[in-house]
């Protein structure tokens, strides 16, 4: 029993040495090397698939977030960034998440900023943000993907992790987004060091230049942050 027990330690810590591998070849040949662009002419000749389209400007975490969970799928791991609140920019691209005030995700539209959105995950009553609702439609095909290269799973373990996923990791960044307390009550300890606030802290600070490029190169550490911060959060799973 012991030894059996031991032997599942060590697989784990194998299987953990190879996530951590994993997860610094993704950043260097995936997030690295994504492009992001604010202009029309980057995009012109671009088939839609190959785009994500955000808002640009000052970035939070639910984007973020929601960009670097489409960058672990396959169909977007080599997607432009558009980061633009032009409507003829963005209607050019595939997917686009947290601007557009549109929710639809027959047409891979993802906002959640309008008066009339009151969308939740089935079972739980956050508010989705952008992250939310990347996670409710593609969440379980993001952790398929992220253990393919492990045993065989089943479809039922899926959903564990999924379930466990949202309410250890994301529903929180939800929650934040849309400005739900984390209590009714009086808080007694102010939260400082949340995802969502080291993610907002990676903007240009009010005396660096406010260039497109400059938020540009902060998106992309933005992104990093928050799937690094997914990925390490789904060892704790395995």
């Amino acid at each position: 029993m012991q030894l059996a027990k031991r032997g599942r330690q060590l697989a784990l810590l194998g299987l953990h040495s190879i996530d951590k591998q994993a997860m610094s070849a993704f950043n260097t040949n995936v997030i690295q090397s994504t492009k992001i662009t604010s202009k029309l002419a980057d995009i012109e000749s671009m088939p839609r698939e190959d785009l994500i389209g955000t808002h640009d400007g000052s970035f939070h975490c639910d984007e973020a977030l929601a960009v670097g969970m489409l960058k672990l799928l396959p169909q977007f791991a080599n997607a432009t960034v558009v980061r633009s609140r032009n409507p003829d920019l963005l209607a050019k691209c595939g997917i686009v998440v947290d601007v557009g005030a549109v929710y639809d995700p027959s047409n891979n539209r993802f906002d959640h900023h309008q008066r009339e959105f009151t969308g939740v995950l089935e079972g739980y009553n956050t508010k989705l943000s952008s992250a939310g609702l990347v996670y409710k439609h593609y969440g379980k095909d993001i952790i398929r993907e992220l253990l393919k290269d492990h045993k065989s799973f089943s479809s039922s373990f899926v959903d564990i992790c999924y379930h466990k996923l949202y309410t250890s990791f994301v529903e929180h960044i939800d929650g934040i987004d849309n400005g739900i307390s984390v209590a009714d009550g009086p808080a007694r300890y102010h939260v400082s060091t949340t995802l969502s606030a080291r993610v907002g802290h990676l903007n240009p600070a009010w005396n660096e230049e406010q260039t497109p490029e400059l938020f540009h190169i902060k998106f992309k550490e933005a992104v990093q942050v928050g799937y690094s911060s997914f990925f390490l959060k789904k060892q704790s799973y395995l």
